[in-house]
């Protein structure tokens, strides 16, 4: 049987931090199986087509938001799982500090900064 694999879209911003560390933990044992994170797992890429490769090879995507937004690197990764019916996930925290997670329903893009955009991502 083959294992599942999940992929942990987060911003960059979070990368080598303690955030990262415990989302990645928490997605870790609530994914039976194993989780790909992008920083740990695949290093600098230099553009996002590769890492839509990989999210097109897995189970499942877990999202994070930095504030209230995700960038568009995480907006490409949750909107290219969702066309290929892959689970996408969102990873939030209560206001006990507990992590929990909810089905992503949609995603809408928010505004422009510059060269970047922000998406939010809609849960039920």
């Amino acid at each position: 049987m083959k294992k599942k694999v999940a992929y942990y879209a987060h911003s960059m911003r979070k990368y080598n931090s303690e955030i990262e560390a415990r989302e990645l933990a928490f997605i870790k044992s609530h994914f039976d199986g194993n989780v790909i994170c992008p920083n740990n797992d695949l290093g600098e890429l230099g553009s996002i087509e590769p890492y839509l490769r990989v999210v097109s090879l897995t189970s499942a995507v877990y999202a994070t938001e930095y504030g209230d937004y995700v960038g568009s690197g995480v907006f490409d990764e949750c909107t290219h799982a969702m066309s290929l019916n892959i689970p996408v996930y969102v990873v939030r925290v209560d206001k006990e500090n507990d992590f929990y997670v909810l089905p992503l329903k949609s995603i809408e893009r928010v505004y422009t900064y510059s060269t970047t955009f922000y998406g939010r991502l809609i849960t039920e």
